[in-house]
This record gives C-alpha cells, structure tokens and sequence, in this order.
C-alpha cells in the first residue's frame, strides 16, 4: 500500500541528517520499545534532547520536527501528572497515523477528513498508545446537510478470521439526532439532540464505556465483555459521501486525560442506560 504521509518521512530525513541528529537519535534510542505508563524520568530526557537538538538546526523542518516531539512529551507528562494532554496536529501529522481518508491540517487543534475511496474508512490514529482507562475529548463539526452520517471514536478490534466482520467498537454521533454506539458486539441507537459543533467526551475502561455531548452524559454501560485495546481511532466509520461541498468532518481540540471510572451501582449486569435529555 502507498504510504499516506510523505512530508512526515522527509521532515525526519531532515532532522535525523541534521545538525542535531545525533540529539535525536539519542532521544529514540532512549525512547525504544518504551510502552505505557511511560517513566516521567525517560520522557524529561527525551524532551531535553530534543529541545537541543531544536536549537543546535535552524532548518524549518528538522525545527517543525523537534516541535512537535516536544509537545508530544510534555502532553505525556501532563498525562502522567492526571492532567490533559492534547493531542495536536502538524502539516505532516508526525504523531498519527492516517489510516484513511484525506486528512487536512487547519492549525494545531484542528484537521478536517474527507472520503479518499469507497474501500478505506477515513480514520486516523495517535501514534502514542496510553493506558486505560482515560477519557478523549474532541470537537466534531460538518455540513448542515451531511444527515445519517456517523462520525466519532473507534476502539480497533483485530478480525477473529479473515474476511470476518468488522467488530470494533464505535461511539459516534449521527445528524441530525442520534448516537450510534457498538459496545461488546452490542449495538445502541440513542436520540439526542445535535448541533453544527458539538463537544463530546468518551470515558474508555475495562468493562465500561460512556459518551458525554455537550455536557451532558448521554449513554453509558457495564460490559464485561468490552476489554481495552493500545489504540483508539478518530473519524467516519464507515464512509463520508465524495460529494467535496459536504463529504467533510472536521475534528478540533483533541485531548485525552486518565479516567476514575464510577463504582458499579446496585443494577447489576450490561444493560446500558441512555441518559439523553
């Protein structure tokens, strides 16, 4: 397959052959094989390399480089302290994966998807894996008229067999009214009222899932059957329309945090509860 994200390969070829190379190969090596919950001393290094590595190279991509692992390491030590780390965007969207669809850069808080073919979901990934459980937040915005299209969070399931059916788990909203959700192989349809830009909250943990919009909680359920996995996707699964006037969403102010999820109540089991206005 043709990799999505050229300008991200050619801003490290910039940083790695430059004058702070060294600093960054040095930040890597110390940063290899590195899994959640990252060692705050480990990541201080890190951020100390490359912030020497920034000002021994005065070239703008080997600096843009340098910038947004920074920024990456102190959203991890933000994480780390329980506070928000933000999850930012490039040009070259350094720290995410494009798993589909053609992404766009607006600024630092925002990017915008469209639909690339009809045979990839455009979806986008943090390259950082964090340990649950942890809350996302984000701003979701598109056309007026894109009704019936879902967009939001994934949790990547890996197929059982090839060719299988797709069984991630989904918490996404749908204009003009509606939240779709697939929890546990379970699927949940709840009325809510929407609006251009809504803000919406996922709260991930073992055994546990629940969707905040615009403050307030909406759907929440206890699962056991709904286990964490390293990653979480951002997008909309399973297509946009190719119509380029309306075919868009736009995501803003991604953030992620750790979560205290609530003590099991007295109603036993998985039934979720809609808590929808």
């Amino acid at each position: 397959m043709w990799y999505q994200q050229p300008s991200q390969i050619i801003a490290e070829m910039y940083a790695l052959t430059g004058k702070g190379g060294d600093k960054i190969k040095a930040a890597h090596e110390i940063l290899k094989g590195l899994t959640a919950p990252y060692p705050d001393e480990i990541l201080k290094k890190a951020k100390l390399l490359f912030v020497q590595a920034y000002a021994a190279d005065d070239h703008p991509q080997s600096r843009a480089y340098c910038t947004v692992w920074i920024r990456e390491l102190e959203g991890l030590l933000a994480f780390d302290a329980g506070d928000w780390c933000p999850l930012r965007f490039d040009p070259t969207f350094a720290r995410w994966s494009i798993i589909g669809g053609v992404w766009t850069y607006e600024d630092e808080n925002t990017a915008v998807v469209r639909q690339a073919s009809e045979y990839l979901m455009p979806l986008i990934r943090p390259r950082v894996s964090l340990p649950w459980p942890l809350e996302v937040e984000f701003e979701v915005q598109t056309h007026e008229r894109n009704l019936d299209v879902c967009f939001g969070l994934v949790v990547p399931r890996e197929l059982t067999e090839n060719f299988s059916r797709n069984n991630d788990d989904r918490l996404l909203v749908s204009p003009p009214d509606e939240i779709w959700v697939r929890v546990g192989n379970k699927n949940y349809c709840v009325p809510v009222p929407l609006f251009r830009l809504n803000r919406v909250k996922v709260q991930l943990a073992d055994g546990y899932a629940a969707m905040w919009l615009n403050g307030t909680l909406v759907f929440e359920i206890r699962d056991p059957g709904f286990l964490p996995t390293p990653y979480f996707d951002l997008g909309a699964p399973p297509r946009l329309p190719m119509d380029s006037e309306r075919g868009w969403v736009r995501f803003r102010n991604v953030r992620v945090r750790k979560f205290a999820p609530p003590q099991p109540d007295e109603v036993a089991g998985s039934q979720a509860i809609s808590r929808a206005p």
